[in-house]
């Protein structure tokens, strides 16, 4: 059964990644320097890969053909045994890469979420763009499906997220401390009963009169322009000997 990973899990296929960094590597030993990979160059590498010895003594070229990489003979090797101790090994690591790979040194407590919920992605990364934003759409043990906001819209496509992946969108609108129906319901006669008896012979401030509107307005003033202020001109004494007409 192919499972397809999940879209926002950027570790989606561990082992392939895992074989293409040693490969990486390995490319690295052969040539330090850098520059194209030659067809040579990609099969000594993956030959070495091969026949480098793994886990339960037996190389990757060992437990696909069951024979000795060296004297070729016949070896006894159970595929379901290999698969089973693989994946035993990687459950138990599991909770070690939690705590190397996260930043916080643990993994996240999960949230309690209900269908309706707007929540963000903690993977959602991006300095060009605000967090997109999810609705919950339907909650399953530790998963919830959800569906993306673009804009005002909501999308039908839905994504599958842990919920230590999730956290609640915060109320950008301040709820009242006060019910209204109480400030409504309450009178001005429970006011002043309520009122305390050391500050009712506090005298109160009177405020300053209003001056009534004027019946009309007077005409502003109008003020004229400033002229411009102009200097004297007087001619270079080079030109004393000849006669100029000035316009």
């Amino acid at each position: 059964m192919l499972e397809v990973g999940r879209v926002h899990n950027k570790n989606k296929n561990p082992t392939a990644e895992h074989a293409i960094g040693e490969l990486r590597c390995e490319l690295k030993r052969i040539n330090p320097e850098g520059g194209p990979v030659s067809t040579a160059t990609l099969a000594i590498a993956t030959s070495r890969l091969n026949s480098r010895l793994r886990r339960g003594g037996l190389s990757a070229l060992e437990s696909m053909c069951c024979r000795d990489q060296y004297t070729h003979s016949a070896i006894s090797v159970s595929d379901r045994e290999l698969i089973s101790q693989q994946q035993s090994s990687r459950v138990q690591n599991h909770p070690y890469d939690y705590v190397s790979q996260s930043r916080s040194h643990g993994r996240l407590p999960p949230v309690t979420l209900a269908p309706g919920d707007l929540v963000y992605n903690a993977v959602d990364r991006d300095k060009t763009k605000a967090r997109p934003r999810y609705l919950v759409t339907s909650v399953d043990g530790e998963w919830c499906l959800v569906r993306k906001f673009s804009g005002s819209q909501l999308r039908s496509k839905q994504y599958r997220f842990r919920l230590s992946e999730c956290y609640l969108v915060s109320p950008t609108v301040p709820q009242p401390s006060v019910p209204n129906q109480a400030i409504e319901t309450s009178s001005d006669e429970d006011e002043e009963g309520c009122v305390p008896p050391e500050i009712s012979d506090v005298p109160t401030m009177q405020a300053s009169p209003v001056p009534p509107p004027c019946a009309a307005r007077l005409p502003s003033p109008v003020i004229a322009p400033r002229e411009r202020p102009r200097r004297q001109t007087r001619l270079p004494r080079r030109f004393d000997d000849f006669v100029v007409t000035m316009r």
